[in-house]
């Protein structure tokens, strides 16, 4: 019964099925990138700008590194910094829209400005200055980038949390003396949990092109491999090479499509789960 489900889901929705085949096979290339990389990211290896095929099969750049191995490396630094983000947008928005949603009143009203707030600045701009005042490390792109985007999680929480505090359930429980925090956490968030995990895979895709963004204007660490670095290096090389723009963003095109393809089967699930209730 399993395999003949995932079989009459994976006719229906082929490019979903692509999408988890992609970001599976991407996950195996950063966990192996060791054993599978022809050679150290950062290291020249071979001529300059030398053009895809032989020992460098997607060609070497400017400074004459394997181009492949780059990518491989540039993955696990872009995916990472995208997933801790979203993560990050996750553990903030579920606190602070889940408090909004279920106390209301003053506390509701406080966050709501604060998240309206953030709301009218463009999430990249937001990014842009965070990591111009606090500086170009790490954590404080990673930083930047939840101040600029927590707002879209948190915002969906509060939307779930006011339609499911309304609920029966919900005064049934209060009424058998369960406290909020306990209604909050093991009634409401399973309930809600779909439309959240679906905004958290647009998290991760919006994430990965704010920082490829940020990395290709130049605001990263040089010595760390990442997708917006390699866009970067090869900017002054498209006439001559452009493979390495090439390839680095068609890395992030697909890895972006292939989370919204997941968020999309997401939801499908989820409206089709609601039509057989």
């Amino acid at each position: 019964m399993m395999f003949r489900a995932l079989s009459r889901d994976l006719r229906q929705s082929p490019g979903s099925y692509a999408a988890y085949l992609f970001l599976l096979l991407l996950l195996v290339c950063i966990a192996a990138g060791g054993l599978i990389s022809p050679f150290k990211a950062n290291e020249p290896v071979g001529e300059i700008l030398s053009a895809p095929g032989g020992a460098h099969p997607l060609g070497t750049d400017s400074l004459g590194r394997d181009v492949l191995s780059y990518l491989i490396a540039g993955a696990a630094t872009s995916l990472g910094v995208a997933v801790a983000v979203a993560i990050c947008n996750l553990m903030l928005g579920l606190i602070l829209g889940s408090v909004a949603g279920f106390f209301r009143g003053p506390i509701d009203a406080v966050i709501s400005r604060v998240m309206e707030f953030f709301q009218i600045v463009p999430a990249f701009v937001v990014a842009l200055v965070v990591v111009a005042v606090l500086g170009n490390e790490w954590r404080n792109i990673i930083i930047a980038l939840v101040i600029g985007m927590w707002v879209r999680m948190g915002r969906l929480v509060r939307s779930q949390y006011l339609t499911y505090r309304e609920r029966d359930f919900v005064a049934s429980l209060q009424s058998q003396g369960f406290r909020a925090p306990t209604i909050m956490a093991v009634d409401i968030l399973p309930a809600a949990l779909v439309p959240i995990l679906v905004q958290f895979a647009l998290d991760v895709g919006l994430a990965l092109l704010f920082f490829s963004g940020l990395t290709f204007l130049g605001l990263g660490d040089p010595d760390v491999p990442s997708w917006g670095l390699m866009l970067n290096y090869g900017q002054s090389q498209l006439l001559r090479a452009p493979w390495i723009s090439a390839f680095a963003g068609a890395a992030i095109v697909a890895t972006v499509i292939a989370f919204n393809l997941v968020a999309d089967h997401i939801s499908a699930k989820l409206d089709r789960r609601e039509v057989l209730v």
